[in-house]
């Protein structure tokens, strides 16, 4: 009753299409096995007297309350709020009476993170094997091979934490790629993913663990990252171009050039079947030559009305405009130039709202 009544229940009616993928199946074939957790100091098993409450406020949700010390609490925590972390409306009292202004965020690991976030990562290194943690060692650069003498996770840790603050973050990067790479054994945890975001949220990072968990990445507006996570939902090519475009314009010595590059593919990939399938040989330049030419414009219709409601292509034009061309690798007018990693990254949310709109129906079509 409680694996299929109520934890099934929960997951499909509040939990994400990634949970619902992940999750669901297990517990039908019976795999998995559902178990649920509610009571708080001096409640027990009464549902009734918990005084818990959490309210939404915008995109988060404010928790007044408290819990006994489980080990499990985190994980039901997180799994209850659809994978958002739940924020509490604490701020220091130095902070609120003024005596200390606001802090971060930061781009590395100062003094108040360093330590927690070294303890995660050196319980993460203790999952890698002995051959794992040298490649990591020798890629990331750290100092910490000693001939004759096993490469240890403490050791590694300790080396990679005090050499700087960029290395200590090129380290976590390593550990979330690695174990990505090394599935299905899965030696970073979503448990770890969960802490590791928390750790880093909590101390003012610009950095967060990736929607996929394999990579640092900066953390983003959370509508945004909604669009990129709707856009890649289904494993098709074009999700595949988009995550490579997400990867190198947010992540850890990402390339803005090879994002721009990938987030056109990803759009090519939805929009040339549609607008132009018969080609041979098509671009996304193909696409906005049948799409913007006065001869076969008036052939299309976009999803949205537009201000006159005749449903003209031109809005979708611009944006494919803004996409095409890289004038690192495409030409165009003008001399090449390397793109920033702003523009970069700009390309690339323009790509993944386009994308998206397609998974949601239809974004272009013949009149």
């Amino acid at each position: 009753m409680v694996h299929s009544g109520l934890v099934a229940h929960y997951i499909l009616t509040y939990g994400s299409v990634e949970q619902k993928r992940r999750w669901l199946p297990g517990m039908a074939s019976g795999a998995i096995v559902g178990a649920i957790a509610m009571t708080e100091p001096g409640a027990g098993s009464d549902l009734k007297a918990l005084r818990t409450t959490a309210v939404r406020d915008g995109d988060n949700y404010v928790v007044n309350g408290a819990k006994p010390s489980s080990p499990m609490a985190s994980t039901v925590m997180q799994h209850a709020t659809s994978s958002r972390v739940v924020r509490m409306t604490w701020t220091p009292l130095s902070q609120r009476s003024g005596a200390r202004e606001p802090d971060g965020p930061f781009e590395g690991v100062p003094e108040h993170l360093r330590g927690v976030l070294q303890r995660w990562a050196e319980d993460t290194a203790m999952r890698f094997g002995d051959s794992t943690l040298q490649e990591i060692v020798l890629r990331v650069r750290i100092p910490a091979a000693v001939v004759g003498k096993k490469i240890g996770a403490f050791e590694v840790t300790l080396e990679a934490f005090g050499a700087g603050e960029m290395m200590a973050l090129d380290f976590v990067d390593a550990l979330l790629h690695h174990s990505a790479r090394l599935e299905p054994d899965a030696w970073v945890t979503d448990d770890q993913l969960s802490a590791l975001r928390v750790i880093l949220m909590d101390g003012g990072s610009i950095w967060t663990a990736s929607p996929e968990g394999d990579r640092l990445v900066l953390v983003v507006d959370e509508h945004v990252e909604t669009v990129y996570k709707e856009a890649v939902s289904v494993q098709d090519e074009a999700a595949g171009e988009l995550k490579e475009a997400w990867a190198n314009a947010y992540g850890r010595n990402g390339d803005a050039s090879d994002a721009w590059d990938h987030a056109i593919k990803a759009v090519e990939d939805v929009l040339i079947p549609v607008v132009v399938p018969n080609k041979a040989i098509a671009s996304l330049g193909d696409v906005i030559g049948q799409l913007g030419s006065q001869q076969s414009s008036a052939a299309w219709k976009m999803m949205l009305p537009g201000r006159d409601q005749t449903h003209d292509v031109e809005a979708l034009v611009g944006m494919l405009r803004w996409l095409w061309p890289n004038h690192d690798r495409h030409g165009g007018k003008g001399p090449r130039r390397t793109p920033s990693i702003q523009e970069a990254r700009m390309v690339v949310t323009c790509a993944a709202m386009i994308v998206q709109w397609h998974r949601q129906g239809w974004i272009v079509a013949k009149r």
